[in-house]
Order: C-alpha cells, then structure tokens, then sequence
C-alpha cells in the first residue's frame, strides 16, 4: 500500500528544498504543480507538492 502527502511552497528553491528533504525521510515526489497565488492572478505563483512512499 502506499501513502501519499501534499505539501505547498512559496518559491521552486523551497520546493527543491522539501523535496530533497522528504526524500531523506523516505518519499519519492511524483508530481510538482504551479498554481497561481495572489491578485490579479498570475502575478505570482505558489508550488504543489504531491509525494509518495510505500506503506
């Protein structure tokens, strides 16, 4: 079975930095997703990270 964690960032440097840290505790990212932050949209942009690990 396996377990799945979606955590946000501000910046693709805080999204590589969760990434390399979740994967020292054992997750495997599977996706990385922008989305648009802020008004107007499209200004800015905050990352979704989608995670995975065996059970």
């Amino acid at each position: 079975m396996r377990e799945y964690k979606i955590l946000s960032a501000d910046s693709l440097e805080q999204a590589e930095q969760v990434m390399n840290d979740m994967a020292l505790a054992g997750w495997r990212t599977t996706s990385l997703t922008p989305y648009p932050a802020g008004f107007p949209v499209g200004v800015s942009y905050l990352f979704a990270v989608v995670l995975e690990r065996e059970r």
